[in-house]
């Protein structure tokens, strides 16, 4: 098993926070700029830290 570097587990743990902060003012009812943003951001953080270490991963395997 590989393991995360420090930068993508930064990455994704700020990317989870955000999409949950988007979630609860989504649920919240909060207007529409106030959830877009952070779930857009966090999504697009996380998923970009994700497929960074999916592909260090497969560098190593090779």
């Amino acid at each position: 098993m590989n393991k995360v570097s420090s930068v993508n587990l930064i990455s994704i743990i700020i990317g989870a926070i955000s999409i949950c902060v988007g979630l609860y003012s989504l649920f919240a009812g909060e207007p529409f700029d106030d959830y877009f943003y952070p779930l857009f951001l966090g999504v697009t953080i996380t998923g970009s830290s994700y497929i960074s270490y999916r592909q260090a991963s497969k560098k190593k395997a090779v």
